[in-house]
C-alpha cells in the first residue's frame, strides 16, 4: 500500500503552564521561545510495501494445431519446449491421399486454363468478322461473356488448388512454444486429428501464493514485475 502525508508543524512562544510540556520539543529541533511565529515543514515521503512470492506460469489457453484433411504427417520435427513464430511451417500432409486430390485440383486448372484460351480465340475471330461484317454485335457479347465465364472458373479452380496447399501445409497461427507433440513423423492422420499443442505466448498467467495480514492489500489492479529464475529481464505484470 501506498500511504502519504504531507503536513505542518505551527508554534507560538508557550505560556508558562505550558512551557514544560513543550521544552523538549523545541530542544529536540534547536529552537528557542521567540515572540516571532516559526514553521517547521515535513518533506511528503511516498511509502510503498512491497511483497515477494514464488510464482510458477501457467498458459490461460492451449492452442491445438489439426489435421484439415487425412494424409501422411511429413517434417514434423519440432520438440516439446521450442518456440515458435506465427505462420512459420511446423508439417506438411502427404501420402496418397493428399496426392490424388493435388491431382485432381491441378487437373481441372489446366482443363480450366485451356478453355480460358479457346474462348479468348474465339472472341478475336467474332470481333474481326463483326469488322467485316461477317458477325452481329450479338455474337460478340456472347463471346465476350464466355471469355468472362471461363475467367471465372479458372480463377475458382486455382482458389481450390490453393486452399489444398494451405490445409496440408500446417504452419502456426500465433508466436508461442510447443508444449505437446500428439503424432509423429511419417503417422497417418484422419482429418480434425491434433498433430501437436501450442501455448500462445500472449495467454499467460502467474500464480503466487501470499500469506500474512498484509497480503490483503494485493487487490485487482495493482502492479508488479516477474523476474525468471537466472535469465531475462523483470516483466511487469497486473493483479486482475
Amino acid at each position: 500500500m501506498r500511504t502519504q502525508c504531507d503536513s505542518s508543524f505551527f508554534w507560538r512562544k508557550p505560556s508558562a503552564i505550558h512551557w514544560l510540556l513543550t521544552a523538549g520539543f523545541l530542544l529536540a529541533f534547536g529552537l528557542t521561545g521567540h515572540a516571532d511565529t516559526n514553521f517547521i515543514t515535513a518533506q511528503s515521503q511516498i511509502v510503498t510495501n512491497q511483497f515477494e512470492a514464488y510464482a510458477q506460469v501457467k498458459p490461460i489457453t492451449t492452442l491445438p494445431v489439426r489435421a484439415a484433411k487425412a494424409g501422411v504427417v511429413i517434417g514434423l520435427k519440432f520438440l516439446p519446449g521450442e518456440s515458435v513464430k506465427a505462420g512459420q511451417k511446423l508439417a506438411e500432409l502427404g501420402g496418397p491421399e493428399i496426392a490424388a486430390l493435388r491431382t485432381q485440383d491441378e487437373s481441372v486448372v489446366t482443363g480450366a486454363r485451356t478453355n480460358l484460351l479457346a474462348a479468348r480465340e474465339s472472341l478475336v475471330i467474332q470481333r474481326h468478322q463483326l469488322a467485316s461484317h461477317l458477325s452481329t454485335r450479338q455474337m460478340v457479347l456472347q463471346a465476350e461473356s464466355a471469355v468472362a465465364q471461363a475467367q471465372a472458373n479458372l480463377d475458382t479452380a486455382q482458389a481450390q488448388l490453393q486452399a489444398l496447399h494451405q490445409t496440408t501445409e500446417l504452419t502456426s497461427p500465433v508466436d508461442g512454444t510447443v508444449l505437446v507433440i500428439n503424432a509423429a513423423g511419417g503417422e497417418r492422420v484422419d482429418a480434425g486429428q491434433t498433430l501437436l499443442t501450442l501455448q500462445p505466448a500472449d495467454k499467460l498467467w502467474l500464480k503466487a501464493a501470499y500469506y500474512g495480514a498484509d497480503a490483503a492489500a494485493i487487490q485487482a489492479g495493482r502492479t508488479g514485475q516477474f523476474t525468471s529464475v537466472g535469465c531475462g529481464e523483470p516483466i511487469p505484470v497486473k493483479v486482475s
